[in-house]
């Protein structure tokens, strides 16, 4: 079953660009990228090492480690090491509140 969770508020995106929370036993990093948020599991597929500070440019995300790439927006590799994808999490804004549905 899928639930929605009330994860973080747009301000909180006022310093930041990114933002771990963790639901439902997920470890999971908010990104904003211009107006849009996304979330995707914080563990890079190749070498499971957080993205949380990873270099974001556009909707690509740069493993720190390694470098392999992951789209912000599915959470697809777009670069080796990585050969496998990310996990990607819905993502919505109500007015003020930001919103991630996670599998329970």
């Amino acid at each position: 079953m899928s639930n929605w969770h009330e994860v973080a508020s747009v301000a909180d995106f006022k310093k930041d660009d990114r933002k771990y929370i963790e639901v439902a036993d997920e470890e999971i990093g908010i990104f904003k990228v211009g107006q849009e948020y996304h979330a995707i599991s914080i563990w890079c597929s190749h070498a499971r090492v957080s993205l949380m500070n990873g270099f974001v440019d556009e909707h690509c995300i740069q493993c720190p480690a390694h470098g392999a790439e992951f789209d912000l927006r599915d959470g697809s590799h777009m670069s080796a090491p990585a050969v496998r994808p990310v996990e990607s999490f819905p993502v919505k804004v109500e007015g003020d509140k930001i919103f991630v549905q996670v599998e329970e």
